[in-house]
């Protein structure tokens, strides 16, 4: 019967062309950040510190989530706090905050430890920043230093509603901005890689 299957599995994917799939480790992606180049560091006049990753969604620190007059100049529309709280590495903004500018929020109260399930918000950021862009948007992603829970949600965006696989996503966010997402950070975005291809078969 073992065999029988076997052959089955071989047959089938032989006539799908395709070859197996390797699952995506977080050494894969440590790899990917190790060796992509983030492009030069900007001379910004103010204290910003943001990039554009891809048309319309951007990634920063707090200091841009919280200048107002920048934000309305480069036409964000709306804002994800991957950091919200008050405290040591947490952005203290609301949706009153940004109310008043027609800006929409959505707030997620993540610390940057590697034991932090960021995970759990993948799919409600990821609608939001589509549905941003669909209304023709701009978003701006951002924590603290906007390095590590910005850039992942980011990442995360682009493997599900972009279709790029884990290490492609890391390469282009790297690419547009210096990010190092922690260990735990990059595990579970090995896990969104290797669950998202085991469901495509």
């Amino acid at each position: 019967m073992n065999i029988l299957l076997s052959k089955m599995e071989y047959l089938l994917a032989k006539f799908r062309k395709k070859d197996p799939i390797k699952e995506v480790t977080f050494e894969d992606l440590q790899a990917v950040l190790l060796r992509t180049q983030p492009p030069p560091k900007k001379k910004n006049i103010s204290a910003c510190d943001y990039n554009e990753i891809c048309p319309k969604i951007y990634v920063g620190d707090w200091n841009t989530a919280k200048n107002l007059n920048l934000l309305l100049s480069l036409g964000i529309t709306h804002v994800v706090n991957a950091a919200q709280g008050i405290g040591f590495g947490m952005v203290d903004t609301n949706e009153q905050f940004y109310r008043p500018f027609n800006i929409q929020y959505m707030g997620l109260p993540l610390c940057d430890d590697s034991n932090v399930a960021i995970n759990e918000y993948f799919e409600s950021v990821s609608n939001f920043i589509d549905d941003a862009l669909s209304q023709k948007g701009k978003v701006l992603v951002h924590c603290i230093m906007g390095i590590s829970r910005s850039a992942t949600i980011t990442i995360a965006y682009l493997m599900i509603k972009k279709g790029l696989r884990a290490k492609e996503a890391v390469e282009k966010v790297k690419k547009a901005r210096d990010i190092r997402p922690n260990n735990g950070f990059l595990k579970q975005l090995a896990q969104l890689d290797n669950d998202r291809i085991l469901n495509t078969y």
